[in-house]
């Protein structure tokens, strides 16, 4: 169950390209209305269907943060880094790598609450959101955990030599056969 009330202003839609880049603007917003909460993330043709809803089925990613300005640009940092360099945030770097997601069309809204709510929030949302629709997000591998592991592995092999590409198939085929023995086994 959700505490509505933990929620103390719910944003508009903002353009990811338009999210506060400078300390100062983020602080504006901090000051305005916290620097905590969740925020929720969806592309421009979900918006519609999602409409005035805080849990939709089409809600792309939830997350939340104690610093919660800085945190959203770090999506449009990571999702517009041409070396695909250090990820400071899986959902950038699941946007960077998607072939279906323009960045161009992703879009946040924030939902504030007093600093210390964030972390029971988002557990309230991701739960509700896995009763209703079995996920937290729509954008599972976009996930910093185990969901998000496989699109995380292949941002790692991007950056290895072809040496060190050949040596990890030798550990991949190790690991394959070695769970497929214990499976046997274990029949």
């Amino acid at each position: 169950m959700i505490d509505m009330s933990k929620i103390t202003h719910v944003s508009e839609w903002r353009k990811v390209s338009e999210l506060p880049s400078t300390a100062a603007r983020q602080q504006s917003l901090d000051d305005q209305f916290s620097s905590a909460g969740i925020y929720q993330v969806a592309v421009l043709d979900d918006i519609d269907k999602i409409g005035e809803d805080l849990i939709h089925e089409d809600i792309g990613y939830i997350g939340k943060s104690s610093n919660i300005h800085d945190r959203t640009y770090h999506i449009r940092l990571t999702a517009n880094s041409k070396t695909g360099g250090s990820v400071r945030h899986n959902l950038g770097r699941f946007i960077r790598q998607s072939k279906e997601i323009d960045i161009a069309n992703v879009y946040v809204r924030y939902l504030y609450c007093v600093p210390g709510d964030e972390n029971s929030l988002e557990q309230a949302f991701h739960a509700e959101m896995t009763a209703q629709f079995a996920y937290t997000f729509k954008w599972r591998e976009a996930s910093a955990g185990k969901d998000g592991d496989y699109s995380m592995a292949t941002l790692l092999v991007s950056k290895l030599s072809n040496d060190d590409r050949k040596k990890l198939i030798g550990y991949i085929e190790d690991q394959i056969k070695e769970d497929l023995f214990l499976e046997y086994m274990n029949d």
